[in-house]
Order: structure tokens, then C-alpha cells, then sequence
């Protein structure tokens, strides 16, 4: 049986999703819906029999928030995460962007056909990837300007003379 429609769940498909999604966003509703849908597809279609039932009644009826997350180099210490996830994550899509801008043009020079939409594919992980490597970048910048923030002095003594 299909886990949709185990756990609780309704047992709607990717169509149903998708209508759910942009009427959320059309009228701007705040709340964690698509991770968690992101969540609970993962635990269906990856997880043993013991965390579907644990944790999937929850993420179907509502009572339960979930999110995934890429594996990487983080840690966290002081309720604050520090790695380099985002870092690699873009090192790895810009690299599937280069092999297949390769393959694109090697095809195209061997069968004389232009793959437009392999190209495209190409240029829109590239931009991913760099967008990724950029986002990781400046957040790891702004983590730097929170830790010197935080260490600032408390007061600012101020004296004419």
C-alpha cells in the first residue's frame, strides 16, 4: 500500500501538491508547508518501518513541523550551525553544469544537431551553482559580522570635552 495513505494522509498526488502550493503562496500564508511536504516524502520513500510510524501521523495531520537538509560539514555550537554544505553544494552543481555544457557541445559537433535543451539544463545548474557557492559565501560573512556584533561592548561611554 502506498504510504500516502498510510499515517493518515490523504493520499493526494503531486497535481494535488502543486494546486495546494500556489494557493498557499497566492494568499502569502506564512508556515513551513512545503518542507514539511519535502520532509515526509523523504521519510516514505527512505526511512524503516519504525520512523514512518513515529514520526509521518504527525507531518500528515499538521501536529508535526518537519524540514531536509543536504549532509555536510556542519555543526552546530551555541544554537548557532557553522559548515560548508552550501560551499559544496555549489562546487557540485557548478561541476554538473560544466559536464554537461561538455557533453552539450560534444554532441552538437558529433551529430550535427543542436541539444537546446540539454544547453539550457547546463546553463540553469550553472546558475544554481553559483548561486549556491554565492548564498554560502555571504552567509558565512554575515555569521562573521554576528560574532563581532555579539562581542561588542554593551555601553558606548561618550564624553565632551
Amino acid at each position: 500500500m502506498d504510504a500516502r495513505f498510510l499515517f493518515d494522509g490523504l493520499g493526494f498526488g503531486l497535481e494535488e501538491l502543486v494546486i495546494v502550493v500556489e494557493e498557499l503562496g497566492r494568499a502569502i500564508a506564512p508556515g513551513p508547508f512545503v518542507p514539511t511536504v519535502i520532509a515526509s516524502a523523504v521519510i516514505a520513500a527512505a526511512g524503516d518501518d519504525d520512523t514512518r510510524q513515529r514520526l509521518l501521523p504527525g507531518l500528515a495531520d499538521g501536529s508535526t513541523v518537519g524540514s531536509a537538509a543536504l549532509g555536510g560539514d556542519v555543526e552546530v555550537r551555541d544554537g548557532k550551525a557553522y559548515g560548508s554544505a552550501g560551499v559544496v553544494l555549489g562546487a557540485v552543481c557548478s561541476l554538473a553544469s560544466l559536464a554537461l555544457g561538455v557533453y552539450g557541445v560534444v554532441y552538437w559537433v558529433t551529430e550535427s544537431n543542436f541539444p537546446g535543451p540539454l544547453l539550457l539544463g547546463a546553463l540553469v545548474v550553472a546558475v544554481l551553482g553559483v548561486q549556491g557557492f554565492i548564498l554560502a559565501l555571504v552567509g558565512e560573512h554575515l555569521g562573521r559580522i554576528q560574532r563581532v556584533v555579539e562581542h561588542r561592548p554593551l555601553y558606548l561611554v561618550d564624553r565632551e570635552l
